[in-house]
C-alpha cells in the first residue's frame, strides 16, 4: 500500500485514562504542569500542584467525571472518536486518512502510526486560538513527516451557522411552550488576563468575533435582544476574563429565564453538561429562574459536513 496524500489528525484536550482518583491526578498533573497552561516557574508551581491541588481537587472532580463516564470511556473521548469516524467517511474519496489524538491521557499523537504518511495536518478542535490549546502543538515535530496546521475556525460560516441554528431551534422550542426567554448568554472558557497580555494571545479577540457574528444573526431572527457575552470555568486566583457566567446568574440575571450556549467547545463534556447544564441550572432553578442549555455541535450532520469541507479546502490549498 502506498503513502496517502496526508493524514488529518483531530486533536482534543483529552480525559483521564479511566474513572479513578489516580487517573484524574495523572491527567491533572500532565495538564496543569504544562507551562503553556500555567506559566509559573516549576520550582514554585509544582509543589503547589502536587501537595495542594492534586490532593484535594482529584477527589472533588471524581464525582463530576463519574457523570460523563459510560463504563468504558469518557464522553469527550467517545464524541471525538465518533466525529473522526464521520469525518473519515466524508473524506474517504480524497485519499486523506483521518485519525484523532489527545493532548493528555490515552491515545496521544505518539500512539498514531505515521509510517505510510507523507504529511500530517493537525486540527485542534477548539474554535478559537489560545496558547494553552493551539499553542502547545506549535512546538510539535515529527521526524520524517511534514507537519501543518489548519487555522482556527472561530468565524467560519459552517461553525457560526451551526451554533446559531442550535440556539434558534432551542428558542423556538421554548417559545412553543409559551415561555419568554429574558437573556441569551454566550459563554466562553475564561483565561488568565495576565497571560493574554504577556503572550499577546488572540483568544479574547477571537471570542469577541465569534460572539459578534452570533449576535448579529440572532438579532435578525429572535425577539429577545438581550444577548450577552460572558466566561466560565475560572480556575484558581488572579484576574480572569469576565463577566463570569456564574456571577451573572447569581446577581444580574438572578431568577431570570436564560438560554446558555458555549461556543468555546465543539463537543459536550464536563464544562458544559456538568458545570452548566447541571450545577448552574440547578442553582438558577433554586432562585426561581430557568436555564436552557444549548448543546455543542457534537455529531450534527451539518457540522460534520462543514468541518470536513473546511479541512479539505485547507489541505488542498496547502498542496497547490
Amino acid at each position: 500500500m502506498g503513502k496517502c496524500d496526508c493524514k488529518l489528525i483531530l486533536m482534543q484536550i483529552g480525559s483521564p485514562a479511566t474513572l479513578s482518583e489516580a487517573a484524574i491526578k495523572t491527567y491533572l498533573y500532565e495538564f496543569l504542569s504544562n507551562k503553556k497552561v500555567v506559566d509559573l516557574p516549576h520550582f514554585i508551581w509544582l509543589p503547589i500542584l502536587e501537595n495542594i491541588i492534586l490532593r484535594f481537587r482529584a477527589k472533588k472532580l471524581f464525582k463530576r467525571y463519574e457523570k460523563i463516564w459510560d463504563g468504558q470511556e469518557f464522553l469527550l473521548v467517545k464524541q471525538t472518536r465518533l466525529l473522526c469516524e464521520k469525518i473519515k467517511t466524508e473524506l474517504k474519496s480524497q485519499n486523506i486518512e483521518c485519525d484523532y489524538a489527545f493532548y493528555y491521557g490515552k491515545k496521544t499523537i505518539q500512539d498514531i502510526s505515521l509510517a505510510e504518511t507523507s504529511s500530517v495536518v493537525l486540527l485542534p478542535l477548539f474554535p478559537q486560538y489560545s496558547r494553552s490549546t493551539w499553542g502547545i502543538l506549535e512546538e510539535l515535530r515529527i521526524e520524517g513527516v511534514q507537519v501543518k496546521w489548519i487555522s482556527p475556525f472561530y468565524e467560519e460560516d459552517f461553525f457560526i451557522d451551526n451554533v446559531f441554528q442550535k440556539i434558534y431551534k432551542k428558542l423556538v422550542e421554548i417559545e412553543t411552550n409559551q415561555t419568554a426567554v429574558e437573556v441569551v448568554l454566550i459563554s466562553f472558557h475564561s483565561v488568565p488576563l495576565r497571560q493574554i497580555k504577556k503572550y499577546q494571545d488572540p483568544y479574547l479577540i477571537q471570542c469577541e468575533k465569534t460572539f459578534q457574528k452570533l449576535k448579529a444573526k440572532l438579532a435578525k431572527k429572535i425577539s429577545c435582544q438581550n444577548i450577552v457575552m460572558c466566561f466560565q470555568s475560572k480556575f484558581g486566583k488572579g484576574r480572569w476574563a469576565k463577566p463570569l457566567l456564574g456571577d451573572l446568574l447569581e446577581h444580574q440575571f438572578r431568577g431570570k429565564k436564560v438560554v446558555v450556549v458555549s461556543p468555546s467547545f465543539v463537543s459536550d463534556s464536563l464544562e458544559t453538561l456538568v458545570e452548566i447544564n447541571e450545577e448552574l441550572r440547578e442553582s438558577v432553578e433554586r432562585e426561581g429562574g430557568a436555564l436552557y442549555y444549548v448543546d455543542c455541535p457534537n455529531l450534527d450532520d451539518g457540522w460534520v459536513k462543514g468541518l470536513a469541507n473546511f479541512c479539505l479546502k485547507n489541505i488542498k490549498s496547502d498542496m497547490d
